[in-house]
């Protein structure tokens, strides 16, 4: 199993990942304790876009992981050890599968709730764990923001995994290769309803060209061609407007999802009509046009 070799670990997963064999026992998704019964790790496996996994681990609509019992018995070893972890409050890893034998890791995650009738418990970030009902005004805006951040924390370190994976950690526009330097942009928002953190949703971009690209200053065509606003064509500046803006117009991306069937699925007409039916098709606006805010 391959991890992310630079994640900084907390002295509780510095203690769980170099415990003695004997001091753990595994399931096929969980490490668990023998010392307290609780699981201290979940695992959710890789699987390309489109195939099934043996448990369909998901995020629910209000911005928390899913994670199925382990077949429909509640008695099962496993389905115990995670509600002794729920009642412990104890925090666990999510070793999330981002390509085959490839795992992100994501903590400390907690169990809060479990689901009996739908056979999953509901897992969340330390920020998330201990979420008040929204019966007034002001505990419902603390809910959105408790469940953005829950998002940020889940969702965001598996998605840049992903799409790092993807891209080969490459920037689409230029082909930078440092990491440091790259982030994984969604191609639609994810304050929006279908801005989904998956592979098909993300481009690999570097700080320039993801903070072009959300600006309007940088946009690319289903076919796949960067376009540089019309405005800063005619500009005078630096080499980084002249050499990485000015001259990426009208050029092919220098880097494209591997393995990603259905990333560039593009509507058959081009301009405002693709742009709006159509999440790759983002460019920017046509000669004339003023950038919308």
């Amino acid at each position: 199993m391959t991890v992310c070799a630079r994640c900084p670990l907390t002295s509780y997963t510095t203690s769980f990942l170099t415990a003695k064999p004997s001091d753990l026992w595994t399931h096929s998704g969980e490490y668990v304790s023998r010392d307290n019964s609780a699981a201290l790790s979940i695992r959710t496996v890789y699987r390309p876009e489109g195939a099934a996994r043996p448990y369909e681990d998901v995020m629910g609509a209000d911005g928390f992981l899913r994670y199925k019992w382990r077949g429909d018995d509640p008695d099962h070893a496993e389905n115990r050890a995670l509600r002794a972890a729920m009642e412990q409050r104890a925090p666990m890893i999510w070793f999330f599968g981002v390509g085959v034998a490839q795992y992100q890791p994501v903590f400390p995650v907690f169990i809060f709730s479990e689901e009996s009738e739908q056979h999953q418990f509901a897992v969340a970030t330390e920020v998330g764990r201990d979420l008040a009902r929204p019966d007034t005004p002001v505990e419902a805006q603390l809910r959105r923001y408790i469940i953005a951040e829950t998002k940020r924390r889940l969702h965001q370190p598996v998605f840049r995994a992903t799409v790092m994976r993807a891209y080969e950690t490459r920037c689409a526009v230029c082909a930078l290769r440092h990491g440091e330097l790259l982030d994984a942009a969604h191609i639609v928002a994810d304050s929006e309803e279908a801005g989904i953190p998956v592979v098909r949703n993300g481009l690999a971009l570097c700080k320039i060209h993801h903070a072009a690209y959300d600006s309007g200053i940088l946009g690319i065509r289903p076919d796949k061609v960067v376009e540089i606003r019309t405005d800063l064509l005619s500009e005078i500046d630096g080499p980084m407007l002249q050499h990485g803006l000015k001259e990426r117009h009208d050029q092919p991306l220098m880097a494209l999802p591997r393995a990603a069937p259905g990333h560039w699925v593009v509507a058959t007409a081009a301009g405002d009509s693709a742009r709006t039916r159509c999440p790759a098709a983002r460019v920017p606006p046509r000669p004339g046009t003023p950038p919308s805010q």
